[in-house]
């Protein structure tokens, strides 16, 4: 394999970056990343011939850009965006974007009351605020998909407790309540 832009002949660390999560990911003179004691991040190239190297390097470059914004458990994803993203000539922004459509928030649902057969009717799910900042929610009761914002009210014994406002968004489906949260967002 040629030397790297440096002038350095032999395989040697080009750049690190600390995860959101203070986890250290190194770039490699030949493109692939690893963590710091030498294991290869999964979904990592490691290239074989110039172009492989070439296209790993620029893979590599769009992965450490965006590293510092995702904790370590996110860097799988990140790297496969960034891949895919490098495969096609893009910027870092279009990486962001990959990841964006690829991640769908799971729900953690928080069950707020059951009927005598465990089964929920009423439950509330909290959504990541990193992906969707206000405090929102979405509330679902009887079929019906609410999208509410977090706001604490005072409470007996002046501990705050958490409250639930309306936003007026109201779907049957829970994808449909996340199409009316995208639309909330845009605005």
């Amino acid at each position: 394999m040629n030397s790297c832009s440096c002038g350095e002949a032999k395989g040697h660390i080009v750049a690190r970056r600390s995860t959101a999560d203070g986890k250290h990911v190194l770039l490699h003179s030949d493109g692939s990343l690893t963590w710091p004691l030498g294991y290869s991040i999964k979904g990592s190239a490691f290239p074989r011939t110039e172009a492989q190297r070439t296209l790993a390097l620029r893979a590599g470059w769009l992965v450490l850009g965006e590293v510092e914004l995702h904790d370590a458990d996110a860097v799988s994803s990140l790297v496969a965006a960034a891949r895919w993203v490098a495969e096609r000539s893009g910027l870092p922004g279009d990486v962001r974007k990959r990841l964006a459509a690829e991640r769908a928030p799971r729900p953690a649902w928080q069950v707020l009351s059951a009927d005598r057969d465990g089964k929920a009717t009423c439950r509330v799910w909290v959504l990541p605020r990193m992906l969707y900042p206000g405090g929102l929610a979405v509330w679902h009761e009887r079929g019906r998909y609410d999208v509410v914002r977090l706001a604490h009210a005072p409470a007996i014994g002046a501990r705050s407790r958490d409250a639930y406002e309306t936003t007026g968004f109201t779907s049957t489906t829970l994808r449909g309540a996340l199409a009316n949260v995208r639309r909330m967002m845009a605005c």
